[in-house]
């Protein structure tokens, strides 16, 4: 038989007052806490796709380079849509103190004419494309 006294088996109301108000304390800056962390992914991933459609520029713009010798100068603009949404990106190229050799930025952001998420840059360069190879078939 247990011959415990009412007393020493449980809390005591004060016990259990001073228990929620640290919960009480406490509770407010990790509730805040978890609320940013959220909001910083939401952040993460925009950037993270805002940099897939700047780098699907840069690879257009590497491929049209590759084939033609040549790079499209000035700025241009446009939209993509990925992920569900659209996106604005310009293109903007800038001379170098090298001839024939040029810096090309793109920027993208989420709203049109809006700040920047993220901007890339590249460099590429003009030249004569070598003629294709003949197959030999005629």
């Amino acid at each position: 038989m247990n011959k415990h006294s009412p007393r020493t088996t449980g809390f005591t109301l004060l016990e259990v007052l001073i228990a929620l108000a640290i919960v009480a304390i406490a509770l407010p800056p990790l509730l805040t806490n978890a609320i940013e962390q959220m909001n910083g992914i939401g952040q993460l991933r925009e950037r993270t796709i805002a940099q897939w459609v700047a780098l699907n520029r840069l690879t257009a713009l590497r491929l049209t380079n590759h084939h033609s010798g040549k790079v499209a100068r000035g700025r241009s603009s446009g939209r993509s849509d990925m992920s569900g949404a659209v996106w604005y990106w310009t293109v903007e190229t800038q001379d170098t103190e090298l001839k024939n050799f040029y810096k090309i930025e793109v920027s993208v952001s989420a709203q049109e004419n809006g700040a920047a998420l993220i901007t890339l840059s590249t460099y590429l360069n003009e030249f004569t494309p070598d003629p294709p190879p003949r197959s030999g078939l005629n």
